[in-house]
């Protein structure tokens, strides 16, 4: 038996399960999922990423609206976080003011420290940001999460080791707060 675990982006992460190279996966939840099942786990909330020199670094708190309207720092299509951001400038009637596109998260917060524009990360992701010149802000809104889940292929047998794993991190509280 061998089992691995893979850091790689959402999106890849999809595309290794549908093809059967990856029996299951961790990831949000898929948009177009007609071959995969997902089974959440726990809702994924983003903050605000702004450089410290920003007018609004120091708000405790800055609405999804006022957000979108600033010069936009994000990850690249077909990310899911991309999806997000547009899916909220759409809802808000606001026009994505992109500024730059990145592959990963880390090189979208080093944009915004050098004042390229703001984003938007998963809050899990704060850990990992760097904050000697950016700020992270909460977001007022309290639709800004999206689920996040295993997934694997609707009509494949698992093996053993894959369904006991799901078994058991599905039993699993995911509490997230800190």
């Amino acid at each position: 038996i061998s089992y691995s675990i893979h850091d790689i982006p959402n999106e890849k992460i999809i595309e290794n399960v549908q093809e059967g190279i990856f029996e299951i996966g961790i990831c949000f939840e898929p948009q177009f999922r007609h071959q995969l099942k997902f089974e959440p786990l726990f809702n994924e909330d983003f903050i605000a990423v702004l450089p410290k020199s920003h007018p609004l670094a120091e708000q405790k708190s800055i609405s999804l609206s006022t957000l979108c309207a600033l010069p936009f720092v994000t990850l690249q299509k077909p990310s899911i976080i991309r999806h997000f951001v547009e899916h909220a400038c759409i809802k808000h009637n606001v026009v994505l003011d992109l500024k730059v596109e990145c592959h990963q998260i880390s090189s979208l917060s080093h944009f915004v420290a050098y004042g390229m524009g703001v984003s938007l990360i998963p809050r899990n992701f704060q850990n990992f940001i760097r904050s000697d010149h950016v700020v992270l802000i909460e977001i007022d809104e309290s639709y800004t999460s999206l689920p996040v889940g295993v997934i694997y292929k609707k009509d494949f047998d698992l093996s053993n080791i894959s369904s006991e794993f799901i078994q058991t991190i599905l039993a699993h509280n995911f509490n997230l707060e800190q």
